[in-house]
């Protein structure tokens, strides 16, 4: 019983670093997302910039 509740803690801290993981990603993906949108809104609205 210890071995296997020992296994399963690390299968535990396994899953919570995949989970921390892919969720940094999503984050960065989300946030490259939003500033390729401003910069394309900005490239397609340069006259309010000028003024």
């Amino acid at each position: 019983m210890k071995k296997f509740n020992q296994l399963t803690l690390k299968q535990q801290k396994i899953a919570l670093v995949i989970f921390c993981l892919l969720f940094s990603v999503l984050l960065i993906l989300s946030i490259r997302y939003q500033q390729m949108r401003i910069n394309t809104g900005t490239i397609q609205q340069p006259r309010i910039q000028n003024r």
